[in-house]
């Protein structure tokens, strides 16, 4: 997920964002760079439903971004077990404070990363 505000001078925007989905209580299930100047961040999808939510949170706004996909699972090898592949089919979002979301990348495997862009 790539998110783009032009009034945002650096990444530091994100560090008072709180981005979660309700199905995980127990964990944001985020995965950052060292970077603080990135505004680039990886969430992942529930293997466990053909939808995920995310709810994007800060003082002044609040958005939720809906996915829905199909799901796969494959041997990926007898040591390592199954891994889920996701195809996402559609997604839609609240409006409050987000411009536009883009779909670059559809696929989420093992070698291909899904990529999506937020626009405030």
């Amino acid at each position: 997920m790539f998110v783009s505000d032009p009034s945002l001078i650096s990444g530091k925007f994100l560090d008072s964002m709180s981005v979660y989905a309700p199905e995980w209580t127990d964990s944001i299930h985020h995965v950052g760079t060292s970077s603080t100047d990135s505004t680039d961040f990886s969430l992942y999808l529930s293997p466990y439903s053909d939808t995920t939510t995310f709810i994007l949170a800060s003082k002044s706004m609040l958005d939720t971004v809906h996915l829905f996909y199909t799901r796969k699972l494959i041997l990926l090898s007898q040591e390592c077990g199954f891994v889920t592949h996701f195809n996402i089919k559609s997604f839609n979002y609240t409006t409050n404070n987000i411009d536009s979301v883009f779909l670059i990348e559809n696929e989420i495997t093992t070698d291909n990363d899904g990529y999506l862009q937020i626009y405030f």
